[in-house]
C-alpha cells in the first residue's frame, strides 16, 4: 500500500546520525471519518548516550478503511523489522480491533493504550515486605499525563529532531491544560485536564513515548514467576 515510498536512509542514517539508528519507535492515533489517522516513526540515533529521537516518517491517512490502515501499520513493522521495538496504538473505540489483530501477529511489540486509562508507569524504590508481590510496588498514572510529561522531558533535553512542518509544530505547541479537582489519587486531589482540539500528531507522539518508556516495565511485570495452580493443588495433601 505504501508503494515503495519508504526511505532506505531510515536504516543507513544521515548527516546528524552517521551510524544510523539503533532502534525505532512508532505511535498511531486512529481516526476513520472526519479525523485523520496519524502514524509517526522515530529513530534512536546509534552511538549517542542520551535519548535522541529523530522523526523519520509521518503517515497521514484520511478516510482510509480500517483494514487498509492495519495493512499499512503491518508494512511499517515489516520494513523496520525487529529494530522496531514498540509500535503503540490508541486502542480506544475503533482502534481496539486493530490493536487485537496486530498484537496477535506481532506480539508485545504492539502496545495498546486507552487515553482515559491508568497504567503501571514505575515501581516504588523499596524492598518487598512480608507477603508483598511485585504488583504491590506498582505506581499507576493516567497515560495522557505520563506521556505528556515524558514528551516534555525529551523536548527540554533537546532530544527530539522534528522537521520544519508548520502543521506538526503548531499541534505540538498548541495543546494546553488546566488543573481541576479530582476524586482519584492525584497529588493534592487534582489532575490535569487537556483542552480539546486537533492534535492528532501530538497524540501519535504520546502513544510512541508511552510505549518506549513503559516497554521495559511491561516486560518485567509480564515475566514475573508464578507457581502453576496445578502444582500447588497436587502439593496440598
Amino acid at each position: 500500500l505504501l508503494d515503495g515510498k519508504l526511505n532506505g536512509a531510515h536504516k543507513s542514517g544521515w548527516t546528524l546520525a552517521p551510524q544510523g539508528f539503533s532502534a525505532y519507535y512508532g505511535g498511531m492515533d486512529l481516526g476513520a471519518t472526519i479525523d485523520p489517522s496519524e502514524i509517526l516513526v522515530f529513530g534512536q540515533r546509534s552511538g549517542v548516550q542520551k535519548e535522541q529521537l529523530d522523526l523519520l516518517l509521518r503517515v497521514q491517512m484520511l478516510r482510509i478503511s480500517l483494514e487498509d490502515q492495519q495493512a499499512i501499520a503491518d508494512e511499517l513493522l515489516a520494513f523496520y523489522g525487529q529494530k522496531m521495538v514498540t509500535f503503540s496504538i490508541d486502542r480506544t473505540g475503533l482502534g481496539f480491533d486493530i490493536y487485537q489483530r496486530m498484537h496477535k501477529v506481532h506480539g508485545e511489540r504492539v502496545k495498546g493504550y486507552n487515553f482515559s486509562g491508568k497504567y503501571a508507569v514505575d515501581l516504588e524504590d523499596r524492598e518487598l515486605q512480608n507477603n508483598e508481590k511485585l504488583e504491590d510496588l506498582v505506581i499507576e498514572r493516567n497515560i495522557v499525563e505520563f506521556a505528556s510529561d515524558a514528551l516534555r522531558e525529551v523536548v527540554d533535553s533537546k532530544g527530539f529532531l522534528l522537521p520544519f512542518s508548520r502543521e506538526l509544530l503548531t499541534e505540538w505547541q498548541g495543546q494546553s491544560y488546566t488543573i481541576v479537582k479530582s476524586n482519584g489519587k492525584g497529588p493534592y486531589g487534582t489532575r490535569k485536564q487537556y483542552g480539546d482540539g486537533s492534535f492528532h500528531t501530538l497524540d501519535a507522539g504520546k502513544m510512541m513515548i508511552a510505549g518506549k518508556r513503559l516497554h521495559a516495565l511491561d516486560e518485567t511485570l509480564a515475566s514475573r514467576e508464578q507457581a502453576p495452580v496445578i502444582d500447588a493443588f497436587l502439593g496440598a495433601y
